[in-house]
Parts: C-alpha cells; structure tokens; sequence
C-alpha cells in the first residue's frame, strides 16, 4: 500500500517537473533517454567513445544485413574491438558456429571478453593479425577504435603478433563463410598473411583507410585469390567467384 503511494506521488512529481521544463529541454531530455536505450538494447559494455562502431555493426549494417549469416556458419572477425561484430553474428549462426575473433589492445580486449562471455561459439585471440609471427608495437589512439600498428603514434604497447594462416589452422581450418576485417591500416598485411585462409573463404567485408593503404592493392590481392570485389565509399566486399 505504502510502496503504491509512493509511486503514485512520484510519478506526478516527475511529471510536474517535466511539465516545467521548456520545450527545448523535455526534447534534449526524450533524445538522450533515446540514445541511452539504443546502446543498451544490444547489452554491450562500451565507453562512449565505441558507440561508433556498435552503430556501424546494428545500424548502419556494414557488415551485411542480420539474414546474410546462416545458422551453423564460421566467421573471422580481425579487429574485434570491443565485440559489436562478433555478438551481432554470434547470434545469428547459433550456437552450432563459431566466431573466431582477434583484438590486440589490451583495454579494449578486456570488454571484448564480457561481452562475449555468455557466448560459447566465440573463441578470442589476444593478437594483432599481419603476415608476420612475433611481437609488434600497437598504437593507442585516443578513440580506441583507431588503433593501429600501422603508423603507430603516441602511447605504445607490445602485443603478440601472428598471421591469419597460423589463427585458422589452430582453429582447425575450417570453411569460412564470412571474413570480416577492421585494422585501421594494417588490411594488406591480414591479407599476404592470409592466402591459404582465403583460400577456404567465401565472402570477405573489409574497412578500408586510404590514407594508410592502396585500396587497388587490396581489390588486386583478393582477385588474385579467386574473389569478386566491390568497393562503396570506405567499404570492400569480395565474394568468392563459383
């Protein structure tokens, strides 16, 4: 009765003081509850700073529509971030797939793990993907989705380093349906490290920085490796040719 009452009272009160605030500032208020509920309705745990790329992944859809990933499917995600990606497909193909994610960054690889820790069909690797097999300096950029080991600036850490070839084969070197690659620069070296993996591969959605690398070499390794390939604004798509 008590608890009825009081909610009762502040339900009026929250709605007096809403009634009291100028238009402007109930429409300031109505936007932010907006945004707060569209990031936490896919239950990841971010810094504001990777809101970026949980919109690219569930809005904008970059990387391909929710009905592109089939139940029971392999995905490699290389630049996994704080796993927006690797959660988007992970549901998708069920828990008879698998995602198979790498991220070097050690804060960012940490949320990466929450995230996906109520999702067995995801495997993670603390590595930084190129076409060489040791250690290597990563740059940490202020927005950490800019992260790089291309071109490292500012505050540097070590990470491990290995190529996508040793990542598939020590998962068993499965059948790839999807191939998803986000390295702020560092797409060639996934790429020449990567011959036997794409080799196994259908389909390949790729970010590209052209103030880092030739696009035209990438379209040229991935023809060469038997792919289709389109390219809109910073997007590549390349799709295995029957």
């Amino acid at each position: 009765m008590l608890q009825r009452l009081a909610d009762a009272v502040w339900s009026a009160a929250r709605g007096l003081f809403v009634a009291l605030l100028p238009a402007r500032a109930v429409a300031a208020l109505q936007r932010y509850k907006a945004r707060r509920f569209r990031y936490e309705r896919h239950g990841l745990i971010h810094r504001s700073t990777d809101r970026c790329i949980i919109d690219e992944v569930y809005d904008e859809q970059v990387y391909g529509p929710p009905g592109l990933y089939k139940e029971g499917q392999v995905v490699l995600d290389v630049g996994g971030h704080i796993g927006a990606f690797a959660s988007y497909a992970a549901r998708q193909i069920g828990p008879a797939g698998r995602v198979i994610v790498c991220e070097p960054a050690p804060d960012t690889l940490e949320l990466l793990r929450r995230n996906v820790k109520s999702l067995p069909q995801v495997s993670v690797h603390p590595v930084a993907v190129s076409d060489a097999v040791g250690e290597i300096e990563l740059g940490l950029a202020d927005n950490p989705a800019a992260n790089s080991i291309v071109g490292a600036e500012g505050r540097k850490v070590r990470v491990p380093l290995t190529t996508l070839d040793a990542v598939h084969q020590a998962e068993g070197s499965p059948e790839v349906a999807h191939l998803k690659i986000d390295v702020e620069g560092a797409e060639l070296g996934v790429l020449r490290g990567g011959g036997k993996t794409l080799a196994k591969t259908r389909r390949v959605v790729m970010e590209l920085h052209p103030q880092k690398i030739d696009p035209g070499e990438a379209v040229r390794l991935l023809e060469q490796a038997g792919f289709r390939v389109t390219v809109k604004g910073r997007m590549l798509e390349a799709v295995k040719v029957p």
